[in-house]
């Protein structure tokens, strides 16, 4: 989806939306034997607006995005069932950019726009709920041996800038989830892999005005409320959530703000367990950087992350169990300002 607008004076508004993208849903399976199963999911947003000596505004917006979301079988049997293999795989990407300008020589080129605010550029991305690689209410039961594997990429990128005006940049993503949901039986081996990596950059830029920009990344996990049961006690698990952010404000005269706040878990599950998992590894690292700078303004730079290896989660295995947590944090927040 790709939209653009451009006005000399006046208001310009340019919008890129995308209500709910999906590769299979609503829907289930038995099957007497083997079964292979991949869905791959990817959307693309681009809007661009520009403005002489008015408002800009550029959005991009994901409602939804599923790779597989399953259902209640007509029989209330599980989702998924399977006699004999089963390997079941889903990759999903989202990218969404929106770029925001107003170009004008100084205060004498500003006019005053509809909505009582000067030239102002605004760029926004937003992925409402850009979850789900692989989800739904019921559950995956396999006779013999199973390997699950999702990988969910989301790519997110507003820049905003105002020569004579206010510049504001938002990049928000609601949720993020490699798994979530799902109730799975292995009667066999269990080989179950979810990554999910998250990278959000909001920019913001004023001559003469102020400059706002904000990054948004409320929840990421790489696997929620499930429950996995293994019969094979040497069945491997692993978690990725990896999240990336890089907020920047900058202007000449006016206020500068910057703000990320971000949150990413890797097993996550309030009376969620696994049962029979010999190797269970839980990643979940969150690096942040929030830069604000002016000259002649008020500066401001915040960041606020957190990151979980796993949180909620019962282990039961009667042989060796090999566990591996790791949080990790890397937050800078920098702001400056210089009198001239």
């Amino acid at each position: 989806s790709d939209s653009s607008a451009s006005v000399v004076s006046g208001d310009a508004k340019a919008v890129a939306d995308t209500t709910s993208i999906e590769g299979i849903t609503d829907s289930s399976f038995d099957i007497a034997s083997d079964l292979d199963m991949a869905a791959s999911v990817q959307s693309t947003l681009d809007s661009s607006a520009t403005s002489t000596s008015g408002i800009a505004l550029s959005s991009s917006l994901i409602g939804a995005q599923q790779g597989i979301e399953l259902i209640e079988a007509a029989s209330g049997d599980d989702a998924i069932e399977v006699g004999g293999i089963a390997n079941i795989s889903v990759g999903s990407s989202m990218s969404a950019a929106s770029v925001a300008e107003t170009v004008g020589d100084g205060t004498g080129n500003r006019i005053q726009g509809g909505d009582g605010s000067w030239s102002t550029a605004i760029a926004d991305d937003h992925l409402g709920l850009g979850s789900g690689d692989l989800g739904g209410i019921l559950g995956i039961d396999v006779a013999s041996d199973a390997s699950i594997s999702s990988s969910l990429a989301s790519s997110l990128s507003a820049d905003a800038s105002a020569d004579a005006g206010v510049a504001v940049s938002n990049a928000a993503l609601n949720a993020s989830t490699g798994m979530e949901d799902l109730a799975v039986e292995v009667g066999g081996l269990g080989l179950v892999s979810s990554i999910n990596q998250s990278e959000l950059d909001s920019t913001a830029s004023s001559t003469t005005d102020d400059a706002s920009a904000i990054g948004l990344n409320e929840l990421a996990s790489g696997i929620l409320n499930s429950n996995f049961n293994f019969s094979d006690v040497d069945s491997v698990m692993s978690a990725q959530t990896i999240s990336l952010l890089d907020i920047e404000a900058s202007t000449t005269t006016g206020d500068a703000w910057s703000s990320l706040d971000s949150a990413s878990v890797g097993f996550e599950g309030a009376t969620s367990s696994i049962t029979g998992a010999a190797e269970i590894t839980a990643i979940a690292s969150d690096q942040g950087f929030a830069e604000s700078a002016t000259v002649a303004g008020q500066s401001t730079a915040m960041a606020d992350q957190s990151a979980i290896g796993m949180d909620g989660y019962s282990i039961n295995n009667s042989s060796d169990l090999q566990l591996t947590a790791l949080a990790e944090v890397d937050s800078t927040a920098d702001s400056s300002a210089t009198m001239v």
